[in-house]
């Protein structure tokens, strides 16, 4: 969604509140600063588990596919935002790439890689 986009949403559910696209931009910038620590500890959690799960849901995106990846174990996940479901994209993920235990893919786990 976009800043407007979500500046519009909570202008219409705050009952006249105004809230900017300005306020908007500011609130995920700080957000994304304050997750950068959550995001890797769960980055070690996952890198130092013996099993990781994943898999990509299709999802639709201004009318065009885009797809969600999942990375996780039954303890932690971390989601990742990709435009295209191919192998640069995985290459750019940092838990993937270092990632050395046991890699399962898809929900019937049908495939582990050693």
């Amino acid at each position: 969604m976009s800043i407007q986009g979500i500046s519009s949403f909570l202008n219409r559910i705050s009952k006249g509140i105004n809230v900017s696209t300005g306020s908007v931009y500011s609130f995920l910038q700080d957000f994304g600063r304050k997750a950068e620590t959550y995001i890797a500890s769960i980055s070690k959690e996952l890198l130092n588990s013996q099993v990781l799960y994943t898999d990509a849901i299709v999802v639709r995106n201004d009318g065009k596919n885009a797809y969600i990846r999942n990375q996780s174990t039954e303890d932690a996940v971390m989601y990742m935002a990709m435009k295209k479901k191919d192998i640069d994209r995985l290459k750019e993920m940092d838990v993937l790439n270092k990632y050395a235990g046991k890699l399962v893919h898809d929900p019937n786990y049908r495939l582990v890689y050693l």
